[in-house]
């Protein structure tokens, strides 16, 4: 279940910024965030 979780949040970035529906500006910072939430 943890690698199901871990991998639906890459996968829902980027799925939500390729479609424009997250702003832009801040695509750098996204997956550092979602990595560091699951590193710790």
């Amino acid at each position: 279940m943890l690698i199901e979780t871990f991998w639906s949040g890459p996968h829902g970035l980027l799925t939500l910024m390729r479609s424009g529906r997250l702003r832009p500006e801040v695509h750098q910072r996204r997956p550092a965030l979602l990595i560091r939430r699951f590193s710790s």
